[in-house]
């Protein structure tokens, strides 16, 4: 994982450890994570979005792939 990427995983955990509860944060932090080897934890937070806002394709697509 580059430098760049790493402060935007960390953003984005921040932002969701503060109590946010917005699935697109969790697709974002999956979608990075998902380049950058991270298979398992971007599985959980696909599985999180979906949780979350469930009538989103996207977030089924992403988790599929």
């Amino acid at each position: 994982m580059t430098e760049r990427q790493d402060l935007v995983v960390k953003y984005y955990t921040d932002k969701i450890n503060k109590g946010s509860h917005d699935a697109d944060l969790y697709n974002k932090r999956a979608n990075l994570l998902a380049q950058t080897g991270g298979f398992s934890k971007a599985l959980q937070d696909y599985t999180e979005a979906i949780r979350i806002n469930p009538d989103n394709a996207r977030y089924y697509r992403n988790r599929g792939n």
